[in-house]
């Protein structure tokens, strides 16, 4: 209810049509039949596409149960593709688009108790280079950002604060990461000014990944 009502106050605002849509990324056939209904009925154009959907598990790899590693490559990387794979038709056929991937430090701090998590935002991040370099033709831009900490619901479930005072001091800007870091660098790169940049994972994480 606040979620949508969020979404009224900026709709009218930026005098823009908000659609709140909601599937199951574990399920294929929903993910697929809802998004292509939604594509067929409202959208003419994609010019953007961020794919920011994610699931954590903290656990030892030899005490992860395969379930939970399919629930993880799921969500993390094969919805990825499959969205990817639905939205691109349409700016293919249009010969411009901006797709933006969502990976995490975690690719690269590898944190004990994370190999499964850390793995799909490595994946993520393979696929961002290798899908920029097959969409360039069609005037189609792939990145992907890295963020470190920052100050959501998943961090405060899933890191205790011990953990979270530790990669403090390893950070160099000293903080959090705020949800606002991470929009403004998605708006950059969605925009026209970062149009020379394509097939780049870029960290935001003030500074965390200088560190390792």
């Amino acid at each position: 209810e606040n979620f949508q009502k969020l979404l009224n106050e900026i709709s009218v605002k930026f005098k823009n049509k908000i659609y709140n849509i909601n599937f199951d990324l574990k399920n294929f056939d929903e993910t697929e039949k809802t998004l292509n209904n939604f594509i067929s009925k409202y959208e003419k154009n994609i010019d953007i596409l961020i794919n920011n959907a994610g699931i954590i598990h903290n656990s030892l790899l030899t005490m992860t149960p395969i379930k939970v590693v399919e629930d993880l490559y799921r969500v993390n990387v094969i919805s990825l593709i499959q969205i990817t794979q639905l939205v691109v038709k349409k700016m293919i056929k249009n010969k411009s688009g901006v797709i933006i991937n969502i990976s995490s430090s975690s690719a690269k701090e590898n944190n004990f108790g994370r190999s499964v998590y850390s793995s799909t935002k490595n994946a993520i991040e393979s696929i961002t280079k290798s899908l920029s370099k097959e969409l360039s033709r069609f005037n189609i831009r792939v990145n992907c950002i890295a963020p470190g900490l920052v100050d959501t619901e998943m961090l405060k479930d899933n890191t205790s604060e011990k953990n979270i005072e530790l990669t403090l001091k390893r950070i160099s800007s000293k903080r959090i990461g705020k949800p606002g870091d991470i929009s403004n660098l998605l708006s950059f790169l969605c925009s026209s000014e970062s149009e020379y940049i394509n097939g780049e994972v870029i960290s935001i994480d003030g500074g965390l990944s200088v560190d390792g």
